[in-house]
C-alpha cells in the first residue's frame, strides 16, 4: 500500500499520476508562454527583460519542492546507504564541485538567473538527467562510476 501524499501535494496536482503529471504540465505551459513569443508584458509586447524561460509558476514551484522533501524523508534516504546511493552521492559531489569550481561550463543563462556560482552550479547539476550526469562524471573523473550502474541506466 502507499503511503498517501501531503495533502497540499495532492489539492494542487490531484490525487491520480496522471492528473499530476496533467496539472504539472500546464502549469510549465502556461508560466513558459513568452517563450513562443505570446508574451504577457504590456499589450502583448515583449522586452528585454522579458527573456522567454521555461518554468513552473512559483506556487507549483513551492508544491513541488515541498514534494522532494517528502520524497527523500520517507523514501530515498532509504536506498542512500546503498552501494549505488553512495556512488550516485559520490557523483553528485563530483559535477557540483566541478561546474563549482569552473562556472563558464555552466550554461549562460542559468548563471544568469542564480545568486551564486554555488547556486547555479547546484541547479545545473540537479537538473541534468541520470544518463547525461554519469556521461559527465566520466568526463571529469574516468572510472568514477565502475559498474555500478550498469543495465540500470
Amino acid at each position: 500500500q502507499q503511503e498517501p501524499l501531503p495533502a497540499d501535494t495532492t489539492e494542487m496536482l490531484g490525487e491520480r499520476h496522471s492528473q499530476r503529471v496533467n496539472t504539472v504540465i500546464e502549469d510549465v505551459i502556461g508560466s513558459s508562454w513568452d517563450c513562443v513569443g505570446e508574451a504577457a508584458g504590456e499589450g502583448g509586447q515583449t522586452t528585454a527583460d522579458d527573456v522567454p524561460w521555461i518554468r513552473m509558476s512559483d506556487e507549483l514551484g513551492k508544491i513541488v519542492t515541498d514534494l522532494r522533501v517528502f520524497m527523500f524523508e520517507r523514501f530515498y534516504h532509504r536506498i542512500s546507504n546503498s552501494v549505488q546511493g553512495r556512488k550516485a552521492a559520490a557523483i553528485v559531489g563530483v559535477l557540483f564541485e566541478h561546474f563549482n569550481r569552473q562556472p563558464d561550463n555552466i550554461p549562460n543563462r542559468l548563471r544568469e538567473l542564480s545568486e551564486s556560482t554555488e547556486r547555479a552550479a547546484a541547479d545545473f547539476v540537479c537538473g541534468m538527467t541520470d544518463n547525461f550526469a554519469l556521461n559527465m562524471a566520466e568526463q571529469i573523473s574516468p572510472g568514477l562510476s565502475g559498474d555500478v550502474f550498469k543495465g540500470r541506466i
